[in-house]
């Protein structure tokens, strides 16, 4: 006599867990200046939040529009980085476009270059790295990231 099949009891699904993502900021940058790009993500690391930046965090071989506009769209803020070298940069454009479509906060870092020299940035409170980034830019920050944190409770 065949035996009769058991049910089995469904396995319960696990919980979404409750916890906040991290207040995060998305780096642009030009690639020949990653090694400014890295110090700046340590300094925003070190003030409490977490970073998307091309070289750690983008799949090789992915979509690499897509891929900028998901970094984008799962931060809370961008930081583009301005110099000699990204000032007319297709993708940093492109990365600033698709930060000012999400509606995200933006700061505008300029190095080596002159505001006026930069239509993209027009009507854009831009920071000085050498002068404003680890004190203005670091502090400001932190209450952006502690109001955020407040406003998730």
């Amino acid at each position: 006599m065949a035996e009769k099949a058991r049910k089995r009891k469904p396995k319960p699904r696990k919980r979404l867990s409750a916890k906040k993502p991290p207040y995060t900021v998305f780096i642009s940058h030009s690639s020949k200046d990653i090694w400014i790009a890295e110090r700046m993500l340590d300094l925003i690391e070190r003030s409490g939040a977490d970073c998307r930046i091309d070289k750690r965090d983008f799949e090789g071989g992915g979509d690499i529009s897509q891929q900028i506009k998901n970094a984008v769209r799962d931060s809370q803020e961008a930081v583009i980085l301005f110099t000699p070298n990204s000032k007319d940069a297709h993708w940093v454009s492109f990365e600033m476009g698709v930060a000012s479509q999400a509606e995200i906060h933006v700061t505008p870092i300029l190095y080596n270059v002159e505001y006026k020299d930069l239509e993209l940035l027009s009507g854009k409170i831009a920071l000085d790295l050498n002068t404003a980034f680890n004190s203005k830019y670091i502090e400001d920050l932190k209450k952006r990231i502690g109001t955020w944190k407040q406003s998730k409770n």
